[in-house]
């Protein structure tokens, strides 16, 4: 048996453990016959808010669990509301943050909350993300800002383990200096986002190694025009079959791609080699 078997299956068992002795009856047995040896979260979770401590267990092997649009709680929010409910609680009141950073801020707590990570671990608190208002300072790892207004400027995020997950951060078509974003090598699912087409400072961006799909914007396609040099898809035999042509991407590819140089401090040499 693999670990990530014994993980699921270790997971299961606690859950139905602490259904069947503390949430009601036959609630174990009900959720796993439709489907068959599947789990039925409906019935498991409506209207119930799931221990600190079950979430713990199953974080990296049953996601859904403590992500159901039936929780309320403010540790089971949606990233949106918890990474505004972070930074009022953590920065605005502090009178040092200006609102500039506080927009910054609130987009890079909103991407913490949405790629598998929660207030105690996660991929990105082991590089020190939330760990104070200043991510151009210098604790929050894999982010570069430049100039006075701490504008920021690198996203450096490939091959992080437990690999990030959920959608492509709209949000991040707001951070308007933004030049290099590396997030080849994760578990990115659904399309480029459209409002990308905004990034009109992008100048490389990696995409390349998760599960995208759909085709990637014309917007997005159009910043070739401008200042965007490289641009990395899965769209040559790859696994996830985003349609991108050549006028577009840059590297059609579905493998690891080779630094070429570097954006300093933590996050080591970043960029595109030869394919």
């Amino acid at each position: 048996m693999t670990r990530s078997s014994t993980r699921q299956l270790f997971a299961v068992i606690v859950l139905l453990s602490y259904f069947i002795d503390e949430v009601r009856p036959g609630a174990a047995i009900e959720a796993i016959s439709q489907p068959f040896l599947g789990l039925n979260w409906d019935v498991l979770i409506t209207n119930w808010q799931p221990p600190q401590w079950i979430c713990n267990v199953a974080y990296y092997t049953l996601p859904e669990l403590c992500i159901s649009a039936n929780a309320t709680s403010k540790f089971y929010g949606s990233p949106r509301d918890k990474a505004k409910q972070w930074v009022a609680e953590n920065c605005a009141a502090s009178g040092f943050v200006s609102p500039d950073q506080l927009a910054q801020l609130e987009i890079l707590a909103e991407f913490y909350y949405s790629t598998g990570n929660n207030d105690r671990w996660g991929p990105l608190k082991n590089l020190q993300w939330m760990t104070d208002c200043d991510p151009c300072g210098n604790f929050w790892e894999r982010v570069l800002c430049h100039g006075t207004r701490k504008n920021i400027t690198q996203i450096f995020l490939p091959d992080i383990w437990p690999p990030l997950q959920g959608p492509l951060p709209v949000s991040f078509a707001n951070l308007t200096e933004l030049e290099f974003l590396f997030l080849h090598n994760n578990a990115f699912e659904g399309e480029v986002p459209d409002e990308w087409g905004r990034l009109f400072n992008l100048n490389v961006a990696y995409l390349h190694g998760n599960r995208l799909n759909g085709t990637v914007p014309e917007s997005v396609c159009a910043l070739r025009d401008g200042n965007l040099q490289e641009l990395s898809a899965d769209c040559e035999g790859g696994s996830s079959g985003v349609s991108c042509d050549s006028d577009c991407c840059t590297a059609c590819l579905d493998e690891h791609i080779a630094p070429f140089f570097l954006i300093g401090g933590d996050a080591g040499p970043v960029g595109l080699g030869s394919p």
